[in-house]
């Protein structure tokens, strides 16, 4: 396959098993190294016969470069292609685009501590902060440690104001088959991006 020396004290497969899920981390020497990889990765993804993927990566080379490889070769992904999710990531392009669309645009500085974290016992958040499982098996969304999320009723007169201007972010973005996102309401009733 022409692959680049092995990395530091690592010896790969001539062709990675596709079905083995305990790849560890590659460490590398240099840069030049990667190229034989990435001939790799790009030959086992191809055989895979992949349908679709769903994206799980969130940093920025997962929202861009990787998605931008499926492009590449022909494999459909759910979700927002890697253009959009540069333009959303950052916020004061997104937030323009979107004012241009006509939706109420408002800067909030978000609390420096969103989340309560611990430098020892929690240093980073987890699923158990995101999201719980009761004894039946229900699942409940959960904010800011004791706090549970809530979902507004249908029926209420603000969902069709907020769905309204949910919408008009989604087209004004150019997101496809889903999108996110965050809004408040000012006293007046209204929503705000």
């Amino acid at each position: 396959m022409g692959a680049s020396p092995p990395a530091r004290g690592f010896t790969p497969a001539p062709r990675p098993n596709p079905c083995d899920c305990s790849y560890t981390w590659l460490l590398l020497d240099n840069l030049r190294q990667l190229k034989g990889w990435i001939r790799i990765a790009i030959q086992v993804l191809t055989t895979l016969n992949i349908d679709v993927m769903v994206p799980q990566m969130f940093c920025i080379p997962g929202m861009t470069y990787y998605r931008s490889l499926f492009d590449l070769l022909n494999i459909p992904y759910v979700g927002n292609t890697p253009d959009v999710m540069a333009l959303t990531a950052n916020k004061a392009k997104a937030k323009a685009v979107v004012a241009a669309a006509g939706v109420k645009v408002q800067l909030v500085c978000l609390p420096l501590e969103e989340y309560s974290m611990d430098k020892d016992q929690k240093p980073i958040r987890n699923y158990s902060d995101k999201i719980s499982q009761n004894q039946s098996g229900d699942l409940n969304l959960v904010a800011k440690d004791t706090t549970k999320a809530w979902i507004v009723n249908p029926d209420d007169p603000l969902t069709e104001k907020v769905w309204d201007a949910a919408k008009k972010c989604h087209t004004a973005l150019g997101c496809r088959h889903y999108s996110l996102f965050d809004f408040r309401i000012d006293p007046n009733g209204h929503p705000c991006s």
